[in-house]
């Protein structure tokens, strides 16, 4: 028979799995904030902004190559027109995402903020999550005492988990960022028409822009692919310790 002290172990490490995995799972803001329609959006609107970088870098690059002005004013002119419409249905998705929101949680109005078009309602979104998460603990008995524990546990297993994916990427752009500024360099050509001066100088300041744009308000795709179990835990860590100031 198990002493008491290894059934503790036990206990702890499947209660602090079957939480996080819990978290991962339910409590994604997709499955909270989104119904089908604001999610196509959603979709639609990242794809549409990849694409449209990569318009604006292609008309940077065939300028390099002397290619006729006309291609470069095509791929330049739908570069734009592609972030403009990216930028529409990011303000949809939002819109439809408000509206369900407003249908599915009215309890939380006093947190609702219906007015925004540009980001998704995160307070919201960490109330769901702290309450979801409070009922969880509690229909799992997990003590309230062990909070403090399961924070660090997350805390640390995130960090890893990020420092180990996200270190192949750091090594990457170290090694990138020297052959982009080079090929940069080489963009600009004397011989150059001043229309293909002008388009080639729009086109690396709008696709530096859009570029920046694109991971500041579209990180969750970055995320999805390299850090979402690193981010997941330190969300869950952070839920956490707001659960912990509850009375």
């Amino acid at each position: 028979m198990k002493d008491n002290t290894s059934y503790y172990m036990e206990s702890n490490y499947t209660n602090r799995e079957k939480l996080f995995t819990h978290f991962k799972s339910n409590l994604t803001t997709k499955k909270l904030l989104f119904d089908n329609k604001s999610y196509r959006y959603f979709i639609t609107s990242i794809i549409l902004l990849m694409l449209a970088v990569l318009f604006i870098i292609s008309a940077a690059s065939l300028s390099w190559l002397n290619k006729p002005s006309y291609v470069l004013v095509l791929l330049f002119v739908s570069g734009i027109s592609l972030f403009i419409i990216s930028l529409a249905l990011t303000t949809f998705s939002v819109k439809e995402s408000n509206k369900y929101i407003a249908e599915r949680y009215p309890f939380y109005k006093n947190l609702f903020n219906d007015k925004t078009t540009k980001a998704l309602n995160e307070e919201v979104l960490t109330a769901l999550r702290c309450d979801l998460i409070y009922e969880s603990i509690s229909t799992w008995s997990i003590d309230l005492k062990n909070l403090e524990e399961l924070i660090d546990y997350y805390e640390l297993k995130g960090q890893e988990l990020k420092n180990t994916k996200w270190y192949p990427i750091t090594l990457w752009a170290l090694i990138i960022f020297p052959v982009y500024a080079e090929f940069i360099a080489t963009l600009y050509n004397p011989t150059n028409t001043f229309l293909e001066k002008v388009l080639l100088l729009l086109a690396l300041l709008l696709g530096g822009t859009l570029l920046f744009w694109y991971i500041n308000k579209f990180r969750l795709i970055l995320n999805a692919v390299l850090l979402f179990e690193a981010d997941k835990y330190k969300e869950l860590a952070r839920v956490l310790r707001i659960i912990k100031t509850f009375p």
